[in-house]
């Protein structure tokens, strides 16, 4: 929210002109029969800058800097940066507000500030790292929630994130920025002012060669009942099939996606096709498939649809896999499993494939289509898996890929795009290296429970380093996609046990937003995430420049698969330099 658009007015009203940087900035505020606490007065309240890399607790002492800060961001990027608010008595009614004036007002009209919210991990990763996070009584901050803030306890630091986006037109310079804290302290109100500077350098965030990001998202479809999400959103409340509030729910995950890099999504077929059946004969109705994909494609920067998996497991993680089947009982579709050597099976894929395909193309989706099979073969299963995989590419009547994340090397020759487990990646580096350059196949990677240890991941336990460098790891090892399968799988308590159901999960592995009142909030690792993203494309940028001068920065930041420079200070200075290289 811009200050001067935040107009109060009541019986008493001071009109306050204030000068920023020798440019005028001009705000209203409320004044009462009391006095307005300036910084002389204010002197119990700390409001100090913190870099968008550190995780503040509300126990941490920092310290402060006396340096003007200053936010590198090239055009089309986030500037990412936090405050820390401590009083030595309660603050109530904090709220933030962006100061405008004809210098800065292009930056700061998407700018948007939040206070962090704090969730109690329940479950760590089983083999720690050795830069884990120890947090007193385990709460750590993640969600972000819009200002006002009701409350910030004596003594305890409250973390505040600003978000700026940057435009691909902004005038390249450096733009003079501040904000002001109000709020309530001693029974008065206060109103404080800190200052930072965005610089933005002569460098646009390419449209080309970005990463690949998918994370898997949970909601409600006539099929699979999984995760009712929507109706966490909505105060509880069931949100209907197909009414304008399930779209609307829809819209708003796409947009929140689209904005934190994401690209590729995934889309269960099988689980989005209406179905009829007489006998041997199927009928298919596609159109819930295609409004899903079509309110995607018209709400972000769609790159792929992720065509969902056809088989699952059958028994335990060494089980062979067997065939999605939809049934009908008592009237009803849902979805289950059958061997792959059921003539019903085979009779639905052999009518189910051709008319995906025909409708692919009608719809002009068959080139950024692909395709999963099975989710993460291993060796006892990969037999299996290609028996599967051969089954359906004989159905096919159109040129699909198929990709899907593994931990096996044995199901080579079926798999278009390799998506390996961090760790299984690193212990077979030279098999994909020889995949990618040999055959020309597409080689990503991806975290979830696992990898453990000290390989990078999203765990709420680890560096907010660790989240932003996976995309660094993306540039170094030629991994041009990155996927996750928890964007959204909430449980019942999800601000105390952060986790997913009875599974263990790590604390952060089954979702990096949250439910917000019709709303979507993102994360400080969300956010950080998106950082990383954009740094992938700089280092790209730069490596169609200059290949050496961008191996030679990620080398300084990644020194192999699973040990990294995550200091901070170094991570935000090569940042810097790629600006610098890239603005020559």
């Amino acid at each position: 929210m811009i200050f001067f658009n935040k107009i109060k007015t009541t019986r008493h009203i001071a009109v306050w002109v204030q000068t920023l940087f020798a440019l005028p900035a001009i705000f209203i505020g409320v004044s009462s029969a009391s006095c307005q606490l300036n910084e002389a007065h204010a002197s119990g309240i700390t409001i100090s800058y913190q870099h968008s890399l550190e995780k503040i607790f509300r126990e941490s002492n920092l310290g402060k800097t006396d340096t003007l800060p200053v936010i590198d961001v090239a055009k089309g990027e986030v500037a990412s940066l936090q405050y820390i608010i401590n009083g030595d008595k309660d603050i109530t009614d904090v709220d933030v507000h962006f100061n405008s004036n004809e210098q800065n007002k292009d930056i700061l009209s998407g700018a948007r500030a939040y206070y962090e919210g704090f969730v109690r991990a329940m479950i760590f990763a089983d083999k720690r790292s050795r830069d884990f996070l120890p947090a007193h009584d385990n709460e750590y901050p993640d969600p972000l929630y819009s200002f006002p803030c009701k409350q910030i306890t004596a003594n305890q630091n409250q973390p505040c994130w600003i978000s700026i986006p940057v435009g691909a037109n902004a005038k390249t310079g450096d733009y003079k920025c501040s904000v002001t804290f109000t709020g309530k302290y001693k029974g008065q109100s206060f109103m404080l002012t800190r200052r930072f500077i965005v610089k933005v350098y002569p460098v646009v965030l390419s449209k080309d060669d970005i990463l690949s990001v998918s994370n898997w998202f949970a909601f409600e479809t006539p099929q699979n009942e999984y995760k009712k999400t929507f109706k966490r959103m909505n105060a509880g409340a069931d949100v209907p099939y197909n009414s304008e509030l399930y779209w609307g729910y829809l819209k708003k995950y796409a947009a929140i996606m689209s904005a934190h890099g994401q690209n590729v999504f995934y889309l269960s077929p099988v689980h989005l096709v209406t179905y009829k059946r007489d006998g041997n004969k199927w009928g298919f109705d596609f159109s819930f498939f295609d409004k899903v994909a079509g309110t995607l494609q018209a709400n972000t920067k769609l790159k792929f649809i992720e065509g969902g998996a056809l088989a699952l497991r059958g028994n335990g993680w060494e089980g062979n896999f067997r065939m999605l089947f939809p049934h009908q009982e008592n009237g009803t579709w849902g979805v289950g499993l059958q061997d792959l050597s059921n003539p019903d099976v085979q009779q639905f894929y052999k009518a189910f494939m051709p008319a995906l395909c025909a409708h692919l193309k009608e719809k002009g989706w068959d080139k950024i289509y692909i395709q999963h099979i099975a989710d993460e073969p291993i060796d006892a299963n990969a037999d299996s898996y290609i028996s599967i995989s051969k089954f359906i590419r004989a159905q096919l009547t159109c040129n699909l890929k198929f990709i899907d994340a593994v931990q096996t090397t044995k199901v080579a020759g079926y798999v278009d795009i390799w998506v390996p487990q961090l760790d299984f990646f690193d212990k077979n580096a030279a098999f994909f290296e020889n995949r990618r350059r040999s055959y020309n196949e597409t080689v990503w990677f991806y975290t979830s429970a696992f990898p453990q240890g000290n390989y990078a991941n999203r765990f709420i336990e680890l560096p907010l380093a660790k989240v932003r460098l996976l995309h660094w790891i993306n540039f170094k090892y030629n991994a041009s996609g990155y996927l996750h399968w928890g964007f959204n799988f909430w449980d019942d308590n999800l601000l105390m046990q952060h986790k997913s159901g009875s599974d263990g999960l790590p604390a952060g592995d089954a979702w990096i937003v949250y439910p917000g009142n019709n709303e979507v909030l993102s994360s400080i690792r969300f956010e950080t995430m998106r950082d990383g993203i954009n740094d992938y494309t700089l280092l790209r940028m730069l490596q169609k420049q200059n290949a050496a001068a961008a191996q030679v920065l990620v080398n300084k930041i990644v020194l192999s698969y699973d040990n990294y420079n995550t200091d901070a200070a170094t991570i935000l200075a090569i940042h810097k330099q790629l600006l610098v290289a890239l603005s020559k």
